[in-house]
């Protein structure tokens, strides 16, 4: 499991083994951390990172039940600065992803910020799942003193991927075939074309826009211009593509991007169908954009990111293929003050596009961190009980989730994004 580190390149993570358990003591010692039970729990579930011969860093993961105890993060004094910090735990949090754990909870006493920048929440200790409070950790080692903090999955990365292939993957051969890709009880696709002024839609094909899984139309926000390369996030069957390619004339360039073999198929035929030229349709994975870097002057994004279960990942990567200047334009579900992860679910299961949503000040705060400037949202509607209602006549208009995620005008909300990259 070797892999350079992006800290530096000359730092690399591996699987701690039995072997490296003296130098892990050490490091712990040094930057004052428990040991207690770091022998016992040594192995797949820690990670070491090593620079030549010496050992810089070790971050590490115990089960309990369902859940993860992130223990263990400590680096080398001169590694200090240098991100690999970060890039621990983001490893780990992969790890635990991975392997289908509901989450992961930690305790400190003095890095309570740097894992909240890192999607942890500071929670209070009758809060902590059950599991936890049995670790060693939560009943003998941390002092009452020491924030407690969560990171909560709905599920992996990994199983959220495969349902959002199997979901697209039905709706693109139904589009195919001649079919509505849209369907009333399928998670996501409550927007569809209706979105597009239809004036935009002359001469795109009608299945298309009918496999369009959209919350607005970010060919609109970015302000395209002609000669400009672009990329679509999520481009499904290349409604936005199509468009964008029209914007940007024959010396621009688009490039659409989707996880599901079937959209880039369907939007291959799309764009057979409409004789656009300057495009193409790629498979892959938003999180590891398969383009150079500063290769494009757009990225757009239509309903896609509240889909991912690492943000972070495809963010950065969207900064990257971004020349210097370029612009980041998304149109998304968004969360405005805090709303449970059982109230998202519940809403998820009408509005589609909740559960994973950002909230949007944290959404700034990460593009920011990111490196993009300014950072700006138009809201386009707030959903009121009478929306969620309106999608799902079954709904009783006095359930107490749809109280919660109503108040003040509305939790969830369609937003258009704009950013820059620095």
């Amino acid at each position: 499991m070797a892999t350079s580190s992006p800290a530096r390149t000359d730092v690399a993570l591996r699987a701690a083994h039995r072997g490296d358990l003296e130098r892990i003591l050490f490091l712990l010692e040094a930057s004052g951390l428990p040991a207690e039970g770091v022998e016992e729990a040594l192995g797949a579930s820690f990670v070491v990172a090593q620079r030549g011969s010496a050992l810089v860093g070790v971050a590490g993961i115990e089960r309990h039940g369902g859940w993860g105890l992130l223990r263990s993060v400590a680096v080398r004094d001169d590694q200090r600065g240098t991100g690999l910090g970060r890039v621990l735990v983001e490893n780990r949090v992969e790890w635990a992803r991975a392997r289908g754990l509901f989450g992961l909870g930690l305790f400190t006493l003095d890095a309570a910020a740097f894992f909240a920048h890192l999607g942890f929440e500071r929670v209070e200790r009758g809060d902590v799942p059950e599991p936890l409070r049995h670790s060693s950790e939560f009943q003998l080692i941390c002092p009452m003193t020491a924030s407690v903090l969560l990171l909560r999955f709905d599920e992996s990365g990994a199983q959220r991927k495969a349902q959002m292939r199997a979901k697209y993957a039905n709706a693109a051969v139904r589009a195919l075939g001649n079919g509505r890709a849209c369907s009333p009880d399928a998670e996501g696709v409550r927007f569809g074309a209706a979105a597009y002024d239809a004036a935009l839609l002359e001469g795109v094909p009608t299945r298309a826009a009918d496999a369009s899984l959209a919350c607005g139309n970010p060919t609109a926000l970015a302000g395209l211009r002609d000669g400009e390369s672009v990329l679509d996030l999520g481009s499904g069957g290349g409604l936005d593509v199509l468009l964008a390619a029209k914007l940007v004339g024959p010396s621009g360039f688009v490039h659409g991007l989707d996880l599901t073999a079937e959209m880039v198929e369907l939007a291959r035929a799309n764009q057979r169908e409409s004789g656009v030229a300057n495009a193409r349709f790629l498979e892959g994975d938003i999180e590891a954009i398969p383009l150079p870097d500063a290769s494009v002057d757009v990225v757009l994004s239509n309903c896609v990111l509240n889909l991912t279960s690492d943000k972070r990942a495809a963010l950065r990567e969207a900064h990257r293929v971004l020349r210097p200047g370029g612009r980041l334009a998304i149109a998304d579900i968004a969360v405005r003050g805090d709303v449970s992860p059982e109230d998202r679910r519940e809403a998820s299961r009408v509005l589609g596009c909740a559960r994973a949503a950002l909230e949007i000040d944290a959404y700034e705060e990460l593009l920011n961190e990111l490196g993009f400037a300014p950072v700006g949202f138009v809201q386009l509607k707030r959903y009121a009980a009478s929306d969620f209602t309106r999608l799902d006549p079954t709904l009783a208009g006095d359930a107490p989730w749809l109280a919660r995620v109503t108040r003040d005008d509305g939790r969830f909300e369609s937003v258009f994004l704009r950013a820059t990259r620095t």
